[in-house]
């Protein structure tokens, strides 16, 4: 029997909210019981600082769409010293201060079509711009890598949010009865957490500002419409007021 094809999924939305709100949420694991289809359990067991982004996470997303990986590059890059042709050779321009970086083991359950999965979840937080999740001892799947990626928007208070799953189920019986399941539960993922992000933080949050384009009112009677303005200059050359 042919071994299962991995499976992978990929999206990409502005949210009218920052970077970091978004973060903050998708890397609060605890809370996922409460918002993420088909969760059933979910607990964060340990937290740890590291000195610096895990190098393996550029090799891990290789076969993530092209702005998660420029997201991962970016963010590699930031804690390493770069050349400074200005300084003169041999000498290293003063990097930019790196990323918080926070690692915790944590346990999911999901349950779906009369099965349920547990795993431990290897998850790695770049604050504010990545969240990956690597799944182990799980016996569902060989591979699950999840990726949360956030952009800063052409405006601010928006985001662009990257989320790609990349899976491999271990057996053939579980892909077939699986598949179909995974990929609605994949396209309900981003609709669920925009929805708790709109319930902690408002539609009309301080820092989730709307982006309002200037435009120019139809009333003929609005100093800034063209109507107005052409009846003016036709009321000028009358001598009468331009909105009467």
């Amino acid at each position: 029997m042919l071994s299962p094809k991995p499976v992978e999924y990929t999206e990409r939305k502005m949210l009218k909210f920052t970077p970091k709100q978004l973060f903050d949420l998708v890397s609060n694991v605890n809370d996922y019981t409460h918002f993420v289809p088909y969760c059933v359990a979910s607990e964060v067991h340990t937290v740890e600082r590291l000195a610096a982004v895990p190098a393996h996470l550029p090799a891990l997303l290789k076969t993530a769409p092209l702005a998660v990986r420029k997201s991962a590059g970016v963010v590699v890059a930031s804690g390493q010293q770069v050349s400074d042709p200005s300084a003169g050779a041999g000498a290293a321009a003063t990097p930019p201060a790196p990323p918080a970086v926070h690692q915790m083991l944590a346990s999911l359950d999901v349950g779906f079509s009369g099965l349920r999965e547990s795993y431990t979840s290897r998850v790695t937080c770049i604050d504010s711009a990545l969240v990956v999740a690597e799944a182990s001892n799980t016996s569902l799947f060989t591979t699950l890598t999840n990726v949360w990626s956030f952009t800063s928007g052409p405006v601010p208070g928006t985001t662009f949010v990257d989320f790609y799953i990349h899976f491999t189920f271990r057996s053939g019986f579980h892909a077939q009865l699986a598949d179909m399941f995974f990929t609605q539960i994949n396209r309900q993922t981003m609709a669920a957490f925009e929805t708790r992000a709109r319930a902690l933080y408002g539609p009309l949050h301080p820092r989730a500002a709307k982006h309002v384009t200037p435009r120019i009112l139809a009333s003929p009677k609005h100093p800034l419409s063209p109507g107005f303005k052409a009846k003016a200059k036709t009321a000028a050359a009358m001598g009468r007021p331009a909105d009467k």
